[in-house]
């Protein structure tokens, strides 16, 4: 029986795409991760349980002082970043 092409190479191959692919979703673990981490140091605060609004784009990242969300008290109708 013959073949065409050695089938060491073709195995060494394999092998190197499994283990990119194992990196690749190790990687794609670690950004969850950290993604997950990020978000547990957010808090959202508010004075009463009066009305709250998304501001800004979303899906954006949001810069420091930059508000995201906003407060509507019962007593004054504007709207004011918290």
């Amino acid at each position: 029986m013959s073949q065409s092409a050695p089938v060491e190479p073709q195995i060494a191959v394999a092998e190197a795409n499994a283990a990119l692919a194992h990196a690749r979703v190790q990687s794609a673990q670690a950004t969850l991760d950290l993604a997950r981490l990020q978000l547990s140091y957010t808090k959202i605060l508010a004075p009463s349980t009066a009305g709250l609004q998304a501001g800004g784009a979303r899906g954006q990242l949001a810069a420091v002082g930059q508000p995201v969300v906003f407060y509507r008290s019962d007593c004054d109708p504007t709207w004011w970043p918290i």
